[in-house]
């Protein structure tokens, strides 16, 4: 086999191989997708005809946190206070 045909081969798998991943990878986005706004719809609730979505308590201190470090502030409560730890999940 020559090395010309070697390549082609290689370049041929890989294309393959790129465009199956590819697929599997937008499928399990979607699942994904399609599970988080199940849950926020089942996490929900009604009141007098209206529709409240919940947010709970460690989402919100972790958005509060996030919104401090993308403004340049860093992982802090408060911008302008004391710099004191306080995210309950640094796993996550």
């Amino acid at each position: 086999m020559s090395q010309l045909t070697r390549t082609v081969a290689a370049v041929e798998f890989t294309i393959v191989y790129s465009n199956r991943a590819r697929r599997w990878l937008i499928a399990l986005l979607l699942a994904h997708v399609a599970y988080a706004v199940a849950f926020i719809w089942r996490s929900s609730f009604v009141v007098q005809g209206e529709r409240f979505f919940c947010l709970f308590d460690d989402a919100m201190i972790s958005m509060r946190y996030a919104r401090n470090l993308a403004h340049g502030h860093g992982l802090v409560w408060n911008p302008t206070g004391e710099r004191v730890e306080g995210f309950t999940n640094p796993l996550w």
